[in-house]
């Protein structure tokens, strides 16, 4: 999967864009092209006067032909892709499959929160992970569309977690810290009791 946003396939000068994204596309030759945030490829405050339709124009071009060597995958959120998608008279044509993705349920983050700690080499104790499940439903019962998914429950584990763990550790006598499993726990005490 060759992955890209914006900021890979358009330029800051005439003539960058239409390069970079003939680079992006020779790499994706034989593979997945996946545009994150497909829509900021369009800007409609720079009327006309903006890269990320030179982006598109190219992309146009290999996906009318009709045997392309790639997967292309536009994606970002529902209302966003809608107006993308109706930018261009010829996106739509080209763009045969459309999917919607329903948010993670509370288990399914409870199962990414998880799996982001134990690569990072630490663990929930089980009175940690009743606490966050608390957060998080709480957290889902207030959310818009603005709503981050997965990328909540990371960002929750970066920035607050970690660092009160971290902080709890810190404040633990020597002799302690000889102990692994204290090092790798996330305890109770780590959990925020609200995110804002």
């Amino acid at each position: 999967v060759v992955k890209v946003e914006r900021k890979d396939l358009v330029g800051t000068v005439i003539g960058e864009t239409e390069k970079k994204t003939a680079e992006i596309l020779k790499r994706a030759q034989g593979n997945v092209l996946f545009i994150d945030e497909a829509y900021t490829l369009f800007d409609n405050s720079k009327q006309g006067n903006d890269y990320g339709r030179r982006s598109m124009e190219v992309l146009l071009t290999t996906l009318s032909k009709e045997q392309i060597d790639m997967m292309v995958i536009f994606a970002g959120y529902p209302k966003e892709m809608s107006e993308f998608l109706d930018m261009n008279p010829g996106l739509r044509s080209r763009v045969p499959y459309t999917f919607y993705f329903e948010d993670y349920s509370v288990d399914e983050l409870m199962q990414i929160a998880k799996e982001v700690v134990q690569k990072q080499n630490f663990y929930f104790s089980p009175a940690a992970l009743s606490e966050l499940r608390k957060v998080v439903e709480a957290q889902l019962q207030k959310k818009d569309a603005c709503w981050g998914n997965a990328r909540f429950i990371t960002r929750i584990i970066s920035t607050h977690i970690i660092p009160a763990m971290s902080n709890r550790l810190m404040e633990l006598p020597p002799h302690k810290l000889q102990n692994k499993k204290t090092l790798q726990m996330i305890c109770k005490s780590d959990i925020p009791l609200t995110v804002d």
